[in-house]
This record gives structure tokens, sequence and C-alpha cells, in this order.
């Protein structure tokens, strides 16, 4: 079972911390502009979230800020020995299942306050241009003729309800990357590296896998695709799936990296 109190100190340092703030600020910007907004007359919710990932820069910069808060405070954990009192008291079991969790909550709500200042953004802009307002049924949610569940509510007015669940499937996006982020930290001994890892998976993952029959293991299709919306119960089964395997993988490689590195096991090659 996992420190409850201990998640919520890690979050509260999270919000006392300048790089959580500063990745926030950063990955709004990056959502605002890569949302082709300027080349709109009206705001569509929907399709101006949907265009900022889809082009790619909020996608290639996303995993990257949303593990920056918690990667470089756990790298600093482990380097300047804060961990081995954490871990004598509550042991490398639990301690790895503490981090992998605070690391998904840290990247979730990266993702959250992000969008929800982007938000509020392009309403003010959208308000100062005299622009009008949309949730659009754009075409990853299906047909007439074979509609989704989310294409239905749009349809009856409820598209806000659709926008919400867009945002939650991208914090967990976000808590996905942050829980691949953190792994680095673990083995390498280089802070920046630790930082790009999620990059450099991004890119490896989507170069190897998009095409193969692997593809369903790519964390873009958290991103609230057509897939994702087709598939059962509104894709909210594949997203909790895939997030909990993500946090006993992380738990399971945290817990075997620290005894690695505490050099109670060896690897092998060392």
């Amino acid at each position: 079972m996992c420190g409850i109190r201990y998640i919520v100190y890690e979050i509260k340092q999270l919000f006392c911390s300048a790089t959580f703030w500063i990745a926030v600020i950063l990955e709004t910007i990056f959502i605002f502009f890569n949302s082709e907004i300027f080349f709109n007359d009206q705001i569509d919710y929907l399709e101006l979230l949907d265009t900022s990932f889809d082009l790619g820069l909020s996608g290639f910069i996303t995993p990257v800020l949303v593990s920056l808060p918690f990667v470089t405070r756990f790298y600093e954990e482990k380097t300047n020995g804060n961990y081995i009192m954490k871990i004598t008291r509550h042991g490398t079991l639990k301690y790895a299942s503490n981090i992998a969790i605070a690391t998904i909550c840290s990247g979730m709500l990266v993702m959250l306050f992000s969008l929800c200042t982007y938000t509020v953004v392009i309403t003010l802009f959208g308000y100062i241009n005299g622009y009008e307002f949309y949730f659009y049924p754009l075409d990853k949610f299906g047909t007439s003729e074979s509609p989704t569940f989310y294409l239905t509510l749009i349809e009856r007015g409820y598209g806000w309800f659709v926008y919400c669940v867009h945002i939650f499937f991208l914090c967990c996006y976000g808590g996905v990357w942050a829980g691949i982020g953190v792994l680095s930290s673990v083995f390498v001994a280089n802070k920046m590296f630790a930082v790009v890892f999620p990059f450099l998976v991004k890119r490896l993952s989507e170069f190897f896998l998009y095409y193969s029959a692997f593809y369903p293991l790519l964390p873009i299709r958290l991103t609230f695709t057509l897939e994702t919306a087709a598939l059962p119960f509104g894709g909210f089964l594949y997203l909790f799936t895939y997030t909990y395997t993500l946090y006993v993988v992380v738990t399971v490689i945290i817990y075997f990296g620290m005894k690695w590195y505490m050099g109670e096991i060896s690897l092998p090659g060392r």
C-alpha cells in the first residue's frame, strides 16, 4: 500500500518548486502556439487541442516537460543520499511504489495545470477578438454512419464534457511520460540525459513501433484518437489498464534499480 502522506508531501513540494511552474508555463506556451489559433477566426476547443498535439511540437516537447519536475527532484534525492532514510524507514519496495505514484501524479498535474491555463488563454483570446466558440464533431469521433459515444454527446450539446474527457486522457498521457522519464534517473549519472530521456524514447519508439504489432503500446494512443474513442467503455478501460501497467513496471524497475544502486544486487556486466 502506498504512503498517502508521502504522495501528498511530494505534491506540496512540487507546488513550491520553480521547476514545476516553469514546466507548466512552457507546456502552455507550446500547446497554445502549436494549436494554429492565429490561423482561425473562431475558437473550436476540440479542434485546436487536437491540432496542437497532431502537429508534433507539443507531442515532442511534452514528454520532457511533464517529467522534468519530478525527474530532477528524484535525481537530486538519489545523488545527495536522501533516499537512504526513506528506504530504511519504509523498505525498498514501498519506496519504489511511492516514487512511481508520485512521478505519475506529477506528470498529470503538469498537464492539468497547463491545459487549464491554455483553455483560459484561448477563451480570453477569443473574446478579445470577437470569435465564436464551438465544439465541432470532428472526424476523430466517428461519422453519422458509425458514430462513437462521444460524437453523440457533442451533437446533443455536451461538447464541453468531451473536452474534459480529452483533457483527462492528456493528463494520463503526461503521467505515463513522467513515469517513463524517471526510469533514467535510476541508472544514469547524468542529469541532462535523464531530462531528455523521454524525448529519446518517444522518437525511437515511434520510429520502430509505429507500424509494428506493438503499436497499441505507444503512449500516443492516450491522446484520445479515433481508435481510443472507439474502444469499449470509451477508451477508459484501455487508459486505466495502460496507466496501471506502467505503474507496476516503473515500480519494479525502480525497486531493482535502487537495489543495484545500493550494491545489494549486481547486474550482468557490472
